[in-house]
């Protein structure tokens, strides 16, 4: 981001909190369009700007904590309501963008910091952490579902059944023909009865699975949220009673990575490989990026259509 493209951000920042009846929300973005005037004056001074770097960095830390807006669902503002995904994503591309634009490192420097960010596949840190902030697995894959390249498993009351087969084994065509997949067995949006350090793990899951949707074409890929099963019962402490159709699977919690394809030996289309689990703990973020290396591996190692 240029520094003209940045003035133009923070000007549309300034416009979008404008006033708001949530007012612990409006402190803090006051505060945050106050300290990033701070250091575009300090920059036009040509002082040096460590304290205000570190400022914005906290601020960051809260902000993607979830502390400030904590109580709210979504911010009342003069030209409607933003979503608080959206809005912490808003913030968080502000302060990203501000650290790089206007950090003391020289533009060498940066180069190379963001070259050692890079992992798998070009994901960086800093778009793990942009995606974290959003409010849940269903935020994290609304652009794969508004394409439909992420297809979601649903229940038909008529017929008494999901679509799951039809979506994973696709036993409506002949097994030559059936595409490999990617099943991810996550809770599509945070409920009571979830711990948040579970969430996280699902936020992190969604993450591994929305780029491997990017990279691998071939694959089809499908979201199981297992709530959708009636028999499915939410049970506390993070616990909950699956439905046979996903316990057939050997699915026993949230969140779950499933591969299918044809395996080369019996020529059947079967699961190949299964991922329990996923990143949580102060470390979840980074974890993300070890979590989808594994995945490429599986995929590079044990797909015979290698990409």
């Amino acid at each position: 981001m240029h520094c003209a493209e940045f003035v133009t951000k923070l000007t549309d920042f300034k416009t979008v909190i404008g006033t708001s009846s949530c007012n612990s929300a409006v402190q803090a973005l006051n505060l945050l369009a106050n300290i990033v005037f701070a250091l575009l004056n300090s920059v036009k001074r040509d002082l040096k700007l460590p304290d205000i770097i570190i400022q914005l960095n906290q601020l960051y830390s809260r902000i993607k904590a979830g502390t400030t807006f904590k109580n709210r669902t979504s911010l009342q503002t003069s030209k409607g309501t933003m979503r608080k995904s959206r809005l912490k994503d808003y913030i968080a591309g502000i302060l990203i963008g501000a650290s790089s634009i206007f950090s003391p490192a020289s533009n060498v420097a940066v180069a190379q910091e963001t070259k050692q960010e890079a992992s798998i596949d070009d994901l960086t840190q800093s778009e793990v952490d942009r995606l974290m902030l959003r409010e849940s697995v269903d935020d994290i894959l609304k652009e794969e579902y508004d394409s439909g390249r992420i297809q979601k498993v649903v229940y038909n009351s008529s017929s008494g059944r999901t679509n799951f087969r039809e979506l994973v084994y696709q036993e409506h065509l002949p097994a030559s023909q059936r595409k490999p997949v990617i099943m991810l067995v996550a809770d599509a949006i945070y409920r009571e009865w979830l711990k948040k350090d579970g969430y996280v793990a699902n936020k992190g899951d969604a993450i591994a699975v929305k780029k491997l949707a990017q990279k691998y074409d071939k694959f089809k890929i499908v979201l199981y949220d297992p709530t959708v099963d009636p028999e499915f019962k939410g049970i506390g402490e993070g616990k909950a009673k699956l439905g046979k159709e996903l316990k057939g699977e050997s699915v026993s919690s949230t969140p779950f990575i499933a591969m299918y394809w044809v395996d080369n030996q019996n020529h059947d289309f079967q699961k190949v490989y299964s991922f329990k689990g996923g990143p949580v703990g102060p470390s979840a973020n980074k974890g993300v990026l070890e979590l989808l290396e594994i995945l490429n591996k599986e995929i590079k190692s044990k797909y015979s259509d290698s990409f």
